[in-house]
């Protein structure tokens, strides 16, 4: 009995297409072909239909988080030397 208690309370969290679309804020289409190249986990409810986990969803947003580290942090400690020489010679008049 609790085990069926506890398999109604997870299909009643299953989203639909739509509803998870709208999760990932992306269209049906590009949903589809997520799930199509096995990119998210879905549960196959007969032929055509499927439904999906928030949890399964949340976890292909943290998978494919990407921090993007500003390009100057790379550039800047190349560049320092150079700068530097300039002031030095606007500091000396031989600009």
């Amino acid at each position: 009995m609790h085990e069926k208690a506890h398999m109604d309370v997870e299909q009643e969290s299953l989203l639909d297409e739509r509803a998870a679309a709208k999760f990932l804020g992306v269209s049906p289409r590009v949903l589809w072909g997520l799930a199509d190249a096995g990119s998210i986990a879905f549960i196959r409810i007969g032929p055509r239909l499927k439904r999906y986990s928030p949890r399964d969803l949340q976890e292909f947003i943290d998978r494919n988080r990407h921090i993007n580290r500003p390009v100057c942090d790379n550039i800047l400690p190349t560049m320092q030397p150079a700068a530097e020489h300039r002031h030095q010679e606007v500091l000396d008049g031989n600009t």
